[in-house]
């Protein structure tokens, strides 16, 4: 656990600066495209600035000196950090993007891309005691080979070749070797204790595992893959097709938008509606709870005090992606684009704009969570920067951005 120790006077002035310019400003009005733009360029500049040598990140620190940061890395992260690079990248080419997501691609090829034992032609995403320093055994998560697929099939598109297909199929087969009949998955593989892993359930594995699967087929048409991907969304959509509130798995969200971009002619129509149907279902849970937030006198777009940074960036993800695939006369889409823009909005007067960390997205916005502006204490976390916080709200960026164009 993250030693916290109290803020110092000098602490929370350096806070207070980071953070504090626009209290008392009158509420803003929706951000725009270049400023977006702008955000997005600062954003994914941040997270080249913290790629090494090596090809690993620098996974988190604290805007606050007196906060040790434990050691520690999260594979899975990694991934996601190379995904939203990718997708900046493809949007906006840039060279030095190219070549800091390169080499995220190599360390992931390297040292986390490995075969299962015993397996003969099955490849996953290890999780390394070693590197994560969690304690935890050596084992595979269902997410990481899911958003392994993810980032290095999008490097894929920037250099061809860059993945031996064997690899990739490697890594869609053990994904598959996961998979429940019903469709449903086994979140973990862990050697130690046998295999499969059925003690811990993650929410957004089975979102990932189908979106790489997506992906994979896009590059390698093999029905396997489709069937994986489908079969998991449909599992997802039928198990919740009662439920009056469903979890908000925007990966669920993201998946769906990549099948239904790409795969549109192979889904029949009574697949489409209930896949449809039950990414209705997730835009609703969103919605509900982001517009709890919405109270009389607060800043336009400032959500509930308890929802981080990266929570809000992960509804824009699920919600922009929703907004790809309903319809125009679709009865959320009024829903849906206000809340884009007022979100857009919150993470934008939530980032960093100046300084050593410049572009980066902390765990929560300082201006809402610290009391009078920065006087009295903050919660050491509220000052962390961590790589995934950036990534999330750089990936709900370039999706409005994209969004806007079509």
């Amino acid at each position: 656990m993250r030693h916290q120790t109290r803020l110092t006077r000098i602490s929370t002035i350096v806070l207070a600066l980071y953070f504090c310019a626009g209290c008392g400003n009158k509420a803003p009005s929706f951000s725009s495209r270049e400023e977006v733009q702008q955000a997005a360029r600062m954003a994914v500049h941040h997270l080249v600035g913290r790629s090494t040598k090596s090809g690993m990140f620098i996974y988190c620190t604290n805007l606050n000196p007196e906060v040790v940061v434990a050691p520690g890395y999260n594979i899975l992260r990694h991934a996601g950090t190379i995904y939203a690079m990718a997708m900046y990248n493809g949007t906006y080419p840039d060279e030095r993007v190219q070549s800091a997501m390169l080499e995220a691609g190599r360390y992931l090829q390297k040292e986390a891309l490995f075969p299962v034992p015993g397996s003969g032609n099955l490849f996953a995403i290890w999780s390394r005691p070693e590197v994560n320093k969690t304690g935890t055994p050596l084992q595979a998560k269902l997410g990481g080979t899911g958003l392994g697929l993810v980032s290095l099939l999008s490097i894929e598109a920037v250099q061809p070749g860059f993945m031996p297909m064997d690899q990739l199929r490697g890594m869609g087969r053990f994904v598959l070797y996961m998979q429940k009949p019903e469709g449903n998955f086994h979140s973990k593989y862990i050697p130690a204790t046998g295999g499969l892993d059925d003690q811990w359930e993650s929410l957004f594995y089975p979102g990932e595992a189908a979106l790489g699967l997506a992906m994979l087929y896009e590059k390698d048409p093999d029905p396997l893959w489709l069937e994986g991907a489908l079969k998991a969304l449909t599992f997802l959509a039928h198990n919740r097709r009662d439920a009056q509130s469903v979890p908000e798995d925007h990966w669920a969200l993201l998946a769906t938008e990549r099948l239904f971009l790409f795969q549109k002619p192979l889904i029949t129509d009574e697949l489409g509606q209930l896949l449809l149907g039950h990414a209705d279902q997730i835009c609703r849970s969103m919605l509900t709870r982001y517009e709890k937030g919405r109270k009389p006198g607060n800043r336009q777009g400032r959500i509930l005090q308890d929802l981080s940074v990266t929570q809000v960036s992960c509804t824009l993800e699920g919600l922009l992606a929703a907004l790809s695939i309903f319809p125009q006369n679709h009865v959320l889409r009024p829903r849906l684009e206000n809340t884009a823009k007022e979100g857009v909005t919150f993470l934008l007067g939530t980032q960093i704009s100046q300084g050593d960390e410049k572009g980066a997205f902390p765990r929560n916005d300082l201006a809402s969570h610290s009391m009078g502006c920065g006087q009295g204490r903050i919660d050491p976390r509220n000052a962390e920067l961590r790589i995934d916080y950036t990534q999330h709200a750089l990936s709900a960026l370039v999706r409005y951005l994209k969004l806007g164009e079509e």
